[in-house]
Formats: C-alpha cells, sequence, structure tokens
C-alpha cells in the first residue's frame, strides 16, 4: 500500500514539475497574465496559467492509479461511474475557472458552475447522507443532504480560492490539507465490497496523495519569489477536490472526524473567508466583493514580510491541523471527540485575533449597526408607501399640510416651516414641530426643499429641521422619501 501511494505521489511531482515551465511559455505566449493592482501584493506581470500545469499532474496520476494493480485500480475499472462524475466535474470547475483567468468572468458565473459540479456530485450519490456524532447517535441528514453538500462543496472552494494571495499559500495548505485526507481515509476505512464503490478508501486516499504530489510540484515555481501563479483555475480545482474527497472519506457517512479533520486543516482559509464575509456585511457592503482585509493582507499590514507571512500560517495550520488529529484516537469518541473539535475552533479564533485580525466586538457592534439601520430604513418605505395613498386622496390645501406634518412625523423629522403665500398683512407661514423635549441646536441639519405651486409664481420652499445624530444615511433616505412625496404629489396636483 505504501508503494502505491509513493507511486502516485512520484507521478504526479514528476508530471508537476515537468509541465509548470511549458504551461509557464504557454500562459504568456496567451497572456493569461495577473497584472498588479491595488487588490494585488505583487508588482510585476506574472502569469496565472499554473492551475493546467496542476490539472495535467492529477489526471497522469489518476491514470496510473487505475492502471496499476490494486484494489484501488481496480474497484475503478470495475465501477468507472462515480470516478469519471469526479473528475468530469473536476473539470468543469476548473474550465471556468482558466476561463475567468483568460477573459475575465462575473462572480455569479463561476459560482453557478460551481454549484451546477455539487449538484452533480449529489446526484451521482456522492453526497453527505449522515453524521455521526457519537458511536450510538448518527444524525441522519435526509432532505438537507443536497443543500448541506453543496453548500460544503462551495464553500470549501471559494476558501481556497480566497486564500491564494501570496506566493505559495494556497498551494502549501492544500497540500498539507490532501496529506490528512489520505492519512484519514485509511485510519477511518471501512468494509467496503469490490465494485459497491469506486471510492473505497485507497481509492479517496491515492487521490489526495495525487492532489498533494501536484502541489508539490507546482510549489517549486509558486514559492516566493513566484515564476508563475495558479490563477482561479488552479484555486476552484483544488478546493473542489478537496471538498470532495472529504465527504468520501466514509463514502457519505461522515463523522466528526472524517468532516473535523479535513475542516480544521483547513481552518485558515475557513475561517478567513467566513470572518471576511461578516466584516464586509458589517460595512455594507457585498460579501463576495474583493477587498485587501484577508489575514495575509493584515499581517502584511503590520510588517511582517511575504514569506514570514505565508510560514507563519503554514505553522498555524500545522498547530490546529495537528490537535485535529487527536479525532483519529480511539479513545477519542462520544463527548471527547465534540470537545477536540470545539478546542480547535477556539483555538483558531485566538490565533487569528493574536494575529490582530478577528475584532469580534466591533465587528458585532457593526453588524447590529446595520440591522438597526435596516429596519429603520424598511419602516420609512412602509410609512411612504402608506402615505403615498394618501397624498393621492388629498382634495385641498389643508388636506395636503396636514398630510405634510404627517409625513415628517412618520419620517422622523424635528419641524417644517413654510411660506404658505403672500396677504395684505404680510407672509402667511406654517410651522409644524415635533412634540417633546428638542435636541441641541448644533445637532439639528436644516434642508431647504422647493414645493411645486398650484398656480403660477414660482415654487414655494420649506425648511426642515433634521435631528442629524446617528447615521446620516439613514437622514439622506428618509429626506429623499419626503421630497419623492413632495415631488409626486405636490400642490400642482390638487385642483381649484
Amino acid at each position: 500500500m505504501t508503494s502505491l501511494f509513493g507511486i502516485l505521489f512520484g507521478v504526479a511531482l514528476v508530471v508537476a514539475l515537468s509541465a509548470t515551465p511549458l504551461v509557464r511559455q504557454l500562459g504568456l505566449k496567451l497572456q493569461v497574465m495577473d497584472h498588479p493592482g491595488i487588490r494585488k501584493v505583487h508588482d510585476a506581470v506574472i502569469t496565472r496559467a499554473g492551475g493546467l500545469a496542476i490539472l495535467l499532474a492529477v489526471l497522469a496520476g489518476s491514470a496510473a492509479m487505475v492502471l496499476v494493480k490494486s484494489q484501488a485500480g481496480r474497484s475503478i475499472r470495475d465501477e468507472p461511474r462515480e470516478w469519471l462524475v469526479l473528475l468530469g466535474t473536476a473539470l468543469m470547475v476548473f474550465g471556468v475557472g482558466f476561463l475567468d483567468d483568460l477573459r475575465g468572468l462575473l462572480p455569479r458565473g463561476k459560482l453557478l458552475v460551481q454549484i451546477l459540479a455539487a449538484l452533480l456530485l449529489c446526484a451521482f450519490d456522492m453526497r453527505l447522507e449522515s453524521i455521526e456524532f457519537t458511536p450510538t447517535y448518527t444524525f441522519e441528514l435526509g432532505i438537507w443532504s443536497w443543500p448541506l453538500t453543496i453548500l460544503w462543496v462551495v464553500g470549501i472552494t471559494n476558501a481556497i480560492n480566497l486564500i491564494d494571495g501570496l506566493d505559495g499559500l494556497a498551494g502549501g495548505i492544500s497540500i498539507m490539507a490532501a496529506l490528512a485526507i489520505a492519512w484519514t481515509a485509511l485510519e477511518l476505512r471501512a468494509v467496503v465490497e469490490p465494485g459497491e464503490s469506486a471510492f473505497i478508501p485507497q481509492a479517496t486516499a491515492g487521490l489526495a496523495v495525487i492532489l498533494a504530489g501536484a502541489l508539490l510540484g507546482f510549489l517549486f515555481f509558486n514559492f516566493n519569489p513566484a515564476r508563475i501563479y495558479m490563477g482561479d483555475g488552479g484555486s476552484l480545482l483544488i478546493g473542489f477536490l478537496l471538498a470532495a474527497l472529504s465527504i468520501q472519506i466514509r463514502d457519505g457517512a461522515a463523522s466528526l472526524a472524517s468532516l473535523g479533520i479535513p475542516a480544521l486543516f483547513l481552518g485558515v482559509p475557513i475561517f478567513d473567508t467566513l470572518y471576511s464575509m461578516l466584516r464586509r456585511l458589517s460595512e455594507r457592503r457585498s460579501p463576495f466583493a474583493a477587498d485587501k482585509g484577508h489575514i495575509h493582507h493584515r499581517l502584511l499590514e503590520r510588517g511582517f514580510r511575504p514569506v514570514q507571512v505565508v510560514m507563519l500560517l503554514y505553522g498555524v495550520t500545522l498547530v490546529t491541523g495537528g490537535c485535529s488529529l487527536l479525532l483519529l484516537l480511539k479513545d477519542m469518541q462520544g463527548v471527547r471527540s465534540i470537545l477536540v473539535v470545539v478546542f480547535d475552533i477556539l483555538l483558531i479564533v485566538l490565533l487569528f485575533r493574536m494575529m490582530g485580525h478577528v475584532r469580534i466586538r466591533r465587528t458585532f457592534d457593526a453588524l447590529m449597526r446595520v440591522a438597526e439601520l435596516g429596519r429603520g430604513q424598511k419602516e420609512s418605505v412602509r410609512a411612504f408607501e402608506d402615505l403615498q395613498l394618501h397624498f393621492r386622496e388629498a382634495k385641498s390645501f389643508e388636506d395636503w399640510w396636514q398630510l405634510v406634518c404627517r409625513a415628517a412625523e412618520e419620517m422622523g423629522f424635528q419641524a417644517i416651516a413654510m411660506e404658505a403665500g403672500r396677504r395684505e398683512d404680510g407672509e402667511q407661514m406654517l410651522n409644524w414641530r415635533r412634540e417633546g423635549q428638542q435636541p441641541p441646536d448644533d445637532e439639528i441639519l436644516s434642508i431647504h426643499l422647493p414645493i411645486k405651486q398650484r398656480r403660477e409664481g414660482g415654487n414655494l420652499k420649506a425648511q426642515i429641521d433634521v435631528h442629524a445624530q446617528g447615521s446620516m444615511e439613514s437622514v439622506g433616505q428618509r429626506f429623499a422619501l419626503f421630497a419623492r412625496l413632495l415631488d409626486e404629489c405636490s400642490l400642482a396636483d390638487l385642483g381649484g
């Protein structure tokens, strides 16, 4: 068995070492280049076609596993369906990533292909069907099997893609994760009848070893200073294979070890992705928006050199992943295994916090502010839609003015003053003021709004006082809705 894995690792390593320089030349010829930019760390133009070399090495190693006389190869030859499905979906994911490297695609296009690939895995019974928490308690996923599998596959795929921001970072972490999957598959191997599944534990471990060999060969050219990047094609391919293989460790019957060990070896990209999405939501941006707020960017800002950042994150992966291997011990079952997983997660959070990346309280407070702002905006929109109907029923100036005052009340304004017209004894002023204690003058924002008159003679002007405490965006939105009411249902629309 050891000799088989050595052969597979060697084949993938040699092919990657041989193919990467050729792919680099091809990438330069086709102009598949990664240019410096505000989101980039590098300052030179480098080809990002390296994913093709990784793919070639994986395919060569896979062919070797099928051809070499072994239980794994025999099972695949006897029942090739699942094997072909996995390689086919992996090619789909690589293809959309490589097309993005060539021409640039919208994120939603790449995401849809990833979801389609995950759906195909599910359709061919390569999905999470149950999770064993203790030897006596197994939770059947039932209808949640498909959505959780898709979430797992797409999540891991994109986590590797997002952590690929420094020379050798994604490749090195993925090597450790692939070897952990291989070890876990062999340690947790179950009795599988020949021909029952292409993914007997030896086959799962074999492909994980092949991936590790391909990545190591590529890493010779990708480590700092990199001469080639894996691009989206490579990072998406790696993430997809790691996710799919982790599902097949026990052929769909997952345990805390079979899911926890791969997940914790990938703790750096997974946690960084999740936290980055929360941070973007707290900043009221798309969770998929690009930025320079990932863990490696934070460490660079603190003065670490790129190589130091990579080695530090390698170390974090070894520490957290090494702790997760305790799950393979025979006495680590039930509550003990759950405690190991919880401890490892807390360790990852602590390490990220020590590195200055996690600001839990600040992020939580920002999320609460965003939620409060969202609720306020929904209330303002509901009030606006209700007031629209009432304004359209106004028949006189008095009706209109009463609705203006009601709108000001519901929009949270402090006061309105408006010149209603000229009379012999001077100008007639209409005023409304919110009841109760008034805020200090230095917190009042006064806005002048022109109002169309019923008859010719120019526009009237209304002065609106708004309490400017809190979010200015909320103030602006409420004022915009109020102005829209007066614009759509102005004095010019009244009869008489």
